[in-house]
Formats: C-alpha cells, structure tokens, sequence
C-alpha cells in the first residue's frame, strides 16, 4: 500500500500593531491560541499555533506588532529570516491604512523570496464594499503579492479562502508534529497568556505597561490543576488598581482567568492568584 502524501508548511502572520494578527490566528485554529485586545502590542512573543487537518498541518507564528519603529522591524525581520524556508507570509494591514511603513518593510523582506499574501482586514467595517475593488487594484501595483484577500477575522468572512490558498502554498512534506498538539507554547505560557489577556480586559488603559504574570507553582492532582500565579508591578499604587476596592478587581481576574483557563484546558482549575 502506498504511503498517503502530506503536506506541511509555517506561516508567518506580519503587520502593523492592532491589526488583527491574533484574532486571525484564533479564527484560524478555531481555537484561542494567541491574546487579542484593544490594546497595541498586546502579543509580545511570536507564538506558535499547530493545526493539522488529515493530510496538512499548519504551523502559525503570530508576530508582535510592528510599529513605527526600526528596532521593532528589526525583530520581525529577524523572525522571517530564521524561518526563511516557511510556506507564505500572510501580510495584514486594514482598510485604508497602508502607508510608507508597509511599503518600506515589504521591499526589505522581498530579498527572502516567500509567498506574500496580503490581507485587508475589518472589511465589515467598509459601508461601500464596491470600494474595495479600485482600493485593491491600487495597492496590487505597489507590490506583486501571491494574493491580495480582503477579510474580516471578527466575523470570518472569507477566512475559508484564505484558508484554501494557504493549503496551496504548503510543501510536500511529512508533519513535523503530533496531530494533537494545538501549540508549541508550554502549558504554563499560555496560562500566563490566558491571566494577561484578563488583566487587558478588565484594566484596559489603567494597566501598567510593566506589569508580569508568572506561575509559582503549576501542579496536577487527581487530573486537576492547581496553580499559583502572582501579578507582579513596580509601585504600590499599581497594586491597588490591581486589588480594586474591598478587594474585587483580583477577585474578578481570579473568577475570570480561572474560567477561561477551565475553557482551554477543558480541566478542572484552582487557581491561586496574588499580586506582589
């Protein structure tokens, strides 16, 4: 009996910050893999989602956002050089929003000769939708991009055709990782992730920029987990946003991150949360 052919492939998730990235690769993988917020910069790690579909396996790395900011550019380009050898680029910008720094960051990764696919995002938010088509043939003669695909990644309009031209791009090749791993992001980051993504939430712009979540102690008994996580902060006025009065900022972010922890792991969770 012959072998059944697969196909295997990285993806790099690029754009501006608060773009959309992370909804994206969470509609993607149908799955919560990365956090999404109002708030710029709110992915500060590249990480990683896996989704394997039969014969194809996708791999996603969702980049921090790139801002008006060589050094920050720097990062991005660092990451597309390393997976040089990915599948595509799926380049994110959104409706009316390209400028000077989408242009100048393409023609510097362009040397690295990788399918670019462009995605307009927030197409939802367009009243005049036949405006799309002279918006697009615009930005087509700024750049020869493999496609150009206007989505919405909050609704999921057109997400199965992207997804159809991702599948195209992948390389005949064995899956590199086990059909059930969703990421390669250990348990304790994405709980991290999970407990951040609470503290944008319910803070929104009153959280510190310098604020750190870390687990202390992340144990299983009896197929439950129980884990101790701290909030930490520099200066003590943070730490009373943090505690809210009589105490019911840290209980919400307690009840909250526990939940959705709960909804990840699909596990029962004792969390234990403090701030310091």
């Amino acid at each position: 009996m012959k072998n059944k052919q697969t196909y295997f492939g990285k993806l790099i998730i690029v754009g501006k910050s608060n773009t959309g990235k992370s909804t994206l690769l969470n509609k993607l993988m149908n799955k919560k893999i990365s956090i999404t917020s109002f708030r710029k910069n709110s992915t500060r790690s590249c990480i990683t989602g896996i989704k394997t579909e039969k014969k194809h396996q996708f791999v996603y790395l969702d980049t921090p956002g790139m801002i008006d900011n060589p050094k920050k550019r720097e990062i991005i380009k660092r990451i597309i050089k390393k997976e040089k050898k990915c599948a595509c680029i799926l380049y994110m910008t959104k409706y009316l929003c390209w400028d000077s720094i989408d242009t100048f960051f393409l023609k510097n990764i362009k040397k690295y000769d990788i399918p670019i696919i462009l995605l307009i995002n927030q197409i939802d938010k367009v009243k005049k939708k036949e405006n799309l088509l002279p918006y697009i043939k615009n930005i087509k003669n700024k750049f020869n991009f493999s496609e150009i695909i206007p989505i919405s990644a909050k609704t999921g309009e057109n997400i199965n055709t992207l997804s159809f031209f991702i599948k195209k791009k992948l390389f005949l090749s064995s899956h590199l990782f086990p059909k059930e791993y969703i990421t390669h992001s250990s348990t304790i980051f994405i709980v991290t992730e999970i407990i951040r993504k609470q503290t944008l939430f319910f803070l929104k712009k009153e959280l510190p920029y310098n604020t750190k979540i870390m687990v202390q102690s992340f144990k299983i008994i009896n197929n439950n987990y129980y884990i101790q996580a701290v909030i930490k902060t520099n200066y003590e006025k943070h730490k009373k946003i943090f505690i809210g009065k009589n105490g019911n900022m840290i209980k919400k972010l307690s009840l909250s991150s526990r939940k959705n922890i709960e909804l990840n792991f699909r596990k029962k969770i004792h969390l234990f949360l403090k701030i310091m």
